[in-house]
């Protein structure tokens, strides 16, 4: 069961995951999983449950900005964005756009496009 508590917390404030998955909340792409933003290891910690800590990330995204302190103003900025707006970051801002951009050549090979 602790396994699933943060899966639960977000689908408790988004809703259930539509038939296709969660967009990433960066990139606007689907295929994201629910991730902490302050991750606190495997402690029993209730608060790293809480919606301002959890974040839908590709794996990908996760990876690159995952569990690294530099990036937890970052992750918690984006992730206050979506959730009052819904709209991914890469989307609504050109704050820390070149750190974002750097993080999908490494991951994609390209550069993804800003609509």
């Amino acid at each position: 069961m602790h396994k699933n508590k943060h899966i639960k917390a977000y689908s408790a404030y988004f809703g259930a995951a539509p038939p296709n998955g969660r967009i990433c909340e960066l990139t606007g792409l689907p295929g994201a999983e629910i991730t902490h933003i302050r991750s606190a290891g495997m402690s029993a910690d209730v608060s790293r449950h809480k919606i301002t800590n959890l974040m839908a990330l590709r794996p990908e995204m996760h990876s690159y900005f995952g569990d690294k302190q530099e990036f937890y103003e970052f992750l918690s900025v984006a992730h206050k964005e979506f959730m009052l707006t819904k709209v991914p970051y890469y989307l609504q801002t050109e704050d820390q756009y070149d750190v974002f951009m750097a993080a999908c050549i490494v991951s994609y090979g390209k550069v993804l496009k800003k609509e």
